[in-house]
């Protein structure tokens, strides 16, 4: 039977806390760099002070080293997870312990969970030991096609874990934008249109804060979605067959 090979993920973040004196050194793995110099066997890595100092083969480190045999291991980059709820839930079938999930329809767009991610949730910690250093946390709307705002995490061993607040507004199409839309596509997708019709107009508006909604929105979700007209943030769609994203597309040329 083949051994299995042991993927040792080397996660900087895991070192942030070590002491500035301290320096390690993975001796002789196979480093994935995911740059210029590509896949490096038999390869060390020397980390001071947190931080990836040195890569390359036989290293020999100025003053003491706690060394790290990496033979038969992988180190790569730290991995991220582009849509979670990790932060925003412990048990699923636990209520109180879910936070990810709002079924109320007055607020959509403009919804930011970035306050109420926990970063002392058990599955912090295993992820992290498992190479996960970022992670964008993603709300959910049962009823509404716009699911909120989106953050980016990292997952380090205090509170200062949110990266990047509100990058992102979620919104459904495919089959669950049909499912918050009578069951059909179409409309959604008109819905969708509508919404962004209308924000179009609100950035056009003399006096924003006056602004009379046309669609199904309120005026706090309509302004929610400005930033998305000037590119500061993306809309991110949830969509499940091909001509969802040819149409999602076409809209985003729009």
């Amino acid at each position: 039977m083949k051994k299995i090979k042991l993927l040792l993920l080397v996660c900087i973040s895991t070192f942030s806390s070590l002491a500035a004196a301290e320096q390690y050194l993975i001796k002789g793995a196979t480093v994935h760099t995911l740059g210029t110099l590509g896949t490096i066997k038999n390869a060390d890595v020397l980390i001071v002070a947190g931080k990836i100092q040195l890569i390359g083969t036989d290293i020999t480190p100025a003053g003491t080293s706690l060394e790290i045999d990496g033979t038969g291991k992988h180190v790569t980059p730290g991995l991220l997870n582009p849509s979670t709820a990790l932060g925003l839930v412990e048990i699923g079938a636990v209520k109180s312990t879910v936070d990810y999930s709002n079924t109320d329809k007055d607020y959509s767009a403009s919804l930011s969970i970035a306050d109420v991610i926990n970063p002392n949730s058990s599955l912090w910690a295993h992820n992290r030991s498992n190479g996960l250093t970022h992670a964008m946390v993603v709300p959910s709307n049962s009823k509404e096609l716009f699911s909120g705002q989106g953050s980016m995490i990292q997952l380090t061993d205090d509170m200062q874990h949110i990266a990047l607040r509100d990058n992102a507004v979620y919104m459904s199409y495919g089959d669950s934008g049909a499912e918050r839309s009578g069951g059909t596509r179409a409309l959604a997708l008109q819905k969708i249109r509508a919404v962004f019709a209308d924000v179009q107009d609100l950035q056009n508006s003399s006096d924003k804060d006056k602004y009379k909604p046309k669609s199904h929105l309120k005026l706090r979700e309509l302004k929610a979605l400005l930033p998305v007209l000037t590119d500061s943030i993306p809309v991110v769609v949830n969509a499940h067959r091909a001509n969802d994203i040819l149409v999602m597309l076409d809209l985003a040329k729009k």
